[in-house]
């Protein structure tokens, strides 16, 4: 099996299963890039950081970037067409049945259902980031990295501080602790 065919039936995958958005995708997408060792979990760190700080939805640009890690831009153009596809296919379908029987009870009871789903999935996102935010490569805790973490908490919890200014605040307390 070709790499390019591995990358286009993986991130197919994840955006044919990947429900509730770029963060609920990010498990699926570290599990294949773990299964056919794409690259080191330390990348696939910077893969998420990189997808979230360029505009655009977070799963098209990490397809985009592992793509291009693994395959060059051939790899990046069918990674990105693999996770598109079936998003696009499926909101035209939904989008024309939702709105003729969203009455309906098992259209209804399903849609609830996915709700906790999603919200478990992005909570293993969460936890993925907040272990990969303050322990390093061998799992030592780093004091630095877990201040920066739990001052970005307390800044948009507690402060509601814009999550820029968070991320320009983090960047710079990271050149100067870590």
């Amino acid at each position: 099996m070709t790499v390019l065919f591995e990358l286009f039936i993986s991130f197919f995958l994840i955006g044919l299963f990947g429900f509730g958005g770029g963060y609920a995708m990010i498990p699926l997408i570290k599990q294949y890039i773990v299964r056919y060792g794409w690259m080191p979990i330390s990348q696939f760190a910077d893969l998420v950081a990189v997808s979230q700080m360029t505009p655009g939805p977070l799963a098209v640009n990490a397809a985009t970037y592992a793509g291009m890690s693994v395959a060059g831009l051939p790899g990046a153009i069918t990674a990105t067409l693999g996770v598109s596809i079936p998003a696009f296919v499926i909101v035209l379908i939904v989008a024309h049945f939702v709105t003729k029987f969203r009455e309906n009870r098992f259209v209804s009871s399903t849609l609830d259902a996915v709700r906790p789903a999603t919200v478990g999935m992005i909570a293993a996102a969460v936890l993925f980031f907040m272990q990969m935010s303050v322990f390093d490569e061998d799992y030592k805790f780093v004091p630095g990295a877990a201040a920066i973490f739990l001052i970005s908490i307390l800044m948009a919890r507690s402060f509601k501080v814009n999550p820029i200014i968070i991320v320009v605040i983090s960047a710079v307390l990271g050149m100067l602790l870590i």
